[in-house]
């Protein structure tokens, strides 16, 4: 026999109508939340692939691209880091991660990780430790951002008025190479400094995230350095900030 009464089974049923509209209401909320947020992220993902798609379509050949950068690069700094790395102790440079500055940098709140100390205290082969250490592990930028990673060792026994030229162009290459991208004005016969800075500025709007490690920075000709072009076009370009700190006589 139907243990429950006739009456007491319709309530339930009733109670069980009712749950079930409230269930679809919240279920129908929050996919209409969770479609807000799809729309939303597609479009600003449609905005910026609509700001550079243009420039990535230019993709370049690899004849073009040795072509251009042989003419450019009169600095190739690969051997400065490969020796500078080989030079480096496992562990010993493991401090630095610990460190609050790092921290913040790493978080994006501090744009400038500035590491000084007397000379011979170690400091190239703690940028080679931090270079490796980054493209080895990137993970340690957050998931997608697209993000680049370039590097500049100076150096005084260099022949160069200036180190500008050299800087630059060792960037872009690296830049370039890694967004298969290269801007039109460096396609030209030869590029002058603005146009070099106009190029850095195009290339890094092809990523979220740029991070350009400089070494020896109080090696550049203090007066042709790095900063001596920059300051006149970027009022607040790292370079500017670094020679800034220089001022205070600290030492890359």
């Amino acid at each position: 026999m139907w243990p429950m009464k006739r009456d007491k089974c319709l309530k339930l049923l009733e109670d069980l109508g009712k749950l079930k509209s409230t269930v679809n209401l919240i279920l129908t909320a929050d996919t209409n939340d969770v479609l807000r947020e799809v729309n939303e992220g597609t479009r600003q993902v449609k905005t910026k692939l609509d700001g550079v798609g243009e420039m990535i379509s230019e993709r370049f050949g690899k004849d073009e691209f040795r072509d251009i950068f042989a003419e450019l690069v009169s600095v190739n700094p690969t051997n400065n880091h490969h020796q500078a790395w080989e030079l480096h102790e496992p562990h010993t440079s493991e401090w630095l991660m610990r460190c609050p500055e790092w921290e913040l940098w790493m978080d994006g709140n501090c744009r400038l990780l500035w590491i000084h100390g007397i000379p011979g205290a170690g400091k190239t082969i703690l940028c080679s430790y931090v270079i490796e250490t980054l493209k080895r592990h990137p993970q340690m930028v957050p998931q997608g951002v697209r993000s680049a990673l370039a590097y500049y060792y100076c150096h005084h026994s260099r022949g160069h008025d200036s180190e500008s030229v050299p800087f630059l162009a060792w960037i872009l290459k690296q830049l370039c190479e890694l967004s298969r991208f290269i801007p039109p004005v460096l396609k030209k016969k030869s590029s002058s400094m603005e146009e070099l800075l106009q190029a850095l500025d195009a290339i890094c709007q092809i990523f979220d995230s740029v991070i350009i490690a400089i070494d020896a920075l109080d090696e550049c000709r203090k007066s042709k350095g790095l900063s001596g072009t920059f300051g006149q076009s970027h009022e607040k370009t790292l370079v500017q900030q670094l020679e800034a700190a220089s001022h205070q006589q600290r030492r890359v």
